[in-house]
């Protein structure tokens, strides 16, 4: 059954690739790239995802770096690679995260990620966020950190209004069975962050484990007040 399932995904992804060439059409608007950069998107998409000057920021005690504002392309990319059946634009969100890796010379021994809900996965079929930390975690040489879960659904955060009932969404909706953490240093991937409340929920659960650091990294940081 798993031989058949890899053979099933490997077609998909053959045929996402004729339709949509990484660097050669752009999976935005496809148009050709004329000039191969890595991001899966043309020169002309490509300008409106600028980099924050400082993509650092500490949310209650978590570091997060981010790299682009969300809106615009960068919108697009996140809301389509998982709500539109596009997972290949992973890969653009992945060559994003990885330039702020580089760009931060950020060092980390393992890359956790937040899993879907129950609800989102089952309604679309994978999940974005752990297809964007798997092909990271190729491209940059960190293990994936196993058994980190979500144990319950929660209302989805664009739901709620507030700081607090994002806080309290997410509460006990993530959970941590693997070996200890002594001395390690954890990044958790995400798409989006607005509060912090997602990753913060997900970085108090895996220091429980005595690591040596968690801090946070996300492709986009949604224009709120921290």
């Amino acid at each position: 059954m798993n031989k058949i399932k890899y053979k099933i995904k490997n077609l998909f992804g053959k045929v996402l690739d004729l339709i949509y060439p990484f660097d050669v059409s752009c999976a935005m608007c496809g148009e050709e790239i004329k000039e191969a950069v890595g991001s899966g998107i043309c020169e002309d998409c490509s300008k409106f995802i600028e980099p924050i000057e400082d993509g650092r920021v500490v949310y209650d005690k978590l570091k997060v770096y981010s790299y682009t504002q969300y809106q615009d392309v960068a919108r697009k990319i996140v809301l389509q690679e998982k709500d539109s059946n596009k997972p290949y634009l992973t890969d653009t969100t992945v060559f994003y995260l990885n330039k702020l890796i580089v760009n931060y010379n950020i060092e980390a021994d393992y890359i956790a990620y937040v899993p879907s809900s129950k609800r989102n996965l089952k309604r679309r079929g994978y999940d974005a966020m752990k297809i964007v930390a798997t092909k990271l975690s190729e491209r940059v040489g960190i293990p994936l950190l196993k058994n980190f879960e979500r144990i319950k659904d929660s209302v989805d955060q664009t739901e709620t209004e507030t700081t607090e009932e994002r806080i309290e969404n997410v509460k006990g909706c993530f959970s941590y069975k693997g070996k200890p953490l002594n001395g390690k240093r954890i990044l958790i991937i995400d798409d989006v962050i607005t509060t912090g409340a997602t990753l913060n929920e997900c970085a108090e659960v895996l220091q429980k484990s005595n690591p040596l650091q968690v801090s946070g990294l996300t492709f986009c940081r949604a224009s709120v007040c921290i």
